[in-house]
């Protein structure tokens, strides 16, 4: 009998053992600790939690009407992550006002200006004694951004000109102000007559703004504030973040296409009129997910969708939002291969596949200036395409919404 009793305990411990070991692996702790400590939804989205367990069956979404934040500005609900509907794994703040977004999908031209000038090279000062370094044991690289020389802000390659021929400047040693990877530092550097342009010169090469084109993502329905890109305009030579001060985005023309292939990518080649006729909005932010500023253009007769995000975004069918030809914005067919779970920003939150027969046609996938184009899954824009496979153009990187939507 009491060898009976031991094997039945036995197997009970077997079998508890095997079914907590199988709850470990069939949940993503990491990811649920990783998720955010607000997280953009409606009360549906916690229904859809709990009907298609995308945390694994064994975790509930719990909430409690008593413990609602309400104001004049978000009406934000705490949210339980419950084990066995028991154990907490994870609390958050559900932020359940919908946002209505008006979709993009243009390909847009940005004019950036920077905060200071940026060296893009150097070069000696040819003086009646001959070829003159005026950087010599600066310190000084590319990327570098001038901020002040002898104490006076700099904001133009003008502004670098006037300072060097001043009367009081010529042939002196000036201190220079200067930022490197959000860092300040202090250097000298030589004022000094070049023969051949008659002028003083620093033997600086620098620019004061920077240009390109993407597409622009969405514009708030509430405030007409949008994003775009996706990622980054980054300064070419050190591929820092571009520091802005202010910013433009303009109507842009495309002119053509390359198309992309393994190992090189595609491009769009578009071309933007810097005036006020094709100006559509003002930019103030440049950040690592993406450009934003205020429009300045009416665009309340663009289709408006809900704004989604990570709980939204699931593996499957979705569309993205572009304009590839002359403009005329099209919805083309592709696959969310996978998505990840993130408690902060990034901008490969996503894995996108393009299924689009017509698009992979016209462009091999995804090709540069189709970053921002807006991704659509159940009728709610859950993010934007940010950057492509080399290796294979059919796929590429998008970012969630959740980490544009509040810039």
């Amino acid at each position: 009998m009491s060898k009976n009793i031991k094997k039945i305990c036995c197997i009970f411990f077997v079998m508890i053992f095997a079914f907590f070991g199988y709850v470990a692996i069939s949940t993503p702790f990491f990811s649920i600790k990783n998720l955010s400590s607000t997280v953009n939804g409606n009360y549906s989205l916690l229904e859809e939690i709990n009907k298609e367990k995308p945390f694994g069956k064994f975790v509930y979404a719990n909430f409690d009407d008593s413990l609602k934040v309400s104001s004049s500005k978000n009406n934000k609900l705490k949210v339980d992550l419950k084990l066995f509907n028991l154990i907490t794994l994870k609390s958050f703040y559900l932020n359940a006002d919908d946002t209505n977004v008006y979709v993009g999908g243009d390909i847009v031209g940005f004019s950036l200006n920077g905060d200071g000038v940026v060296i893009i090279g150097f070069g000696n000062v040819e003086t009646k004694e001959g070829s003159f370094n005026t950087t010599e044991n600066s310190g000084l690289k590319k990327g570098d951004i001038i901020l002040e020389i002898d104490e006076t802000p700099v904001n133009s390659v003008a502004d670098i000109c006037k300072i060097a021929n001043k009367e009081e400047n010529k042939n002196r040693q000036l201190s220079l102000k200067y930022r490197r990877q959000n860092n300040e530092y202090i250097t000298k550097i030589w004022s000094k007559f070049d023969v051949n342009s008659e002028i003083y010169k620093f033997g600086l090469w620098v620019k004061d703004d920077i240009s390109g084109i993407g597409t622009l993502t969405y514009i708030r329905e509430d405030s007409n504030r949008f994003g775009a890109l996706g990622h980054a305009i980054c300064e070419s030579d050190t591929k820092t973040i571009y520091d802005i001060n202010k910013g433009e985005m303009y109507k842009c023309s495309i002119l053509g296409l390359k198309k992309g292939t393994k190992g090189r990518a595609g491009e769009l080649k578009g071309l933007f009129i810097q005036n006020k006729n094709n100006k559509l909005g003002e930019v103030d932010k440049n950040s690592d997910c993406g450009v934003f500023g205020n429009v300045t253009t009416d665009f309340s007769n663009r289709e408006k969708m809900l704004a989604g995000g990570r709980l939204y975004a699931k593996p499957g069918k979705a569309f993205i939002r572009t304009s590839i030809d002359n403009g005329e914005m099209k919805d083309y067919e592709v696959e969310i291969i996978k998505t990840n779970y993130q408690s902060s920003s990034n901008e490969k939150s996503m894995v996108i596949r393009v299924t689009d027969k017509e698009l992979l046609k016209k462009t091999g996938g995804i090709i540069q200036g189709m970053s921002g184009s807006p991704i659509i899954q159940n009728n709610r824009v859950i993010g934007a395409i940010t950057h492509v496979f080399i290796n294979d153009p059919t796929k590429g990187f998008g970012i969630y919404l959740d980490w544009m939507i509040n810039q």
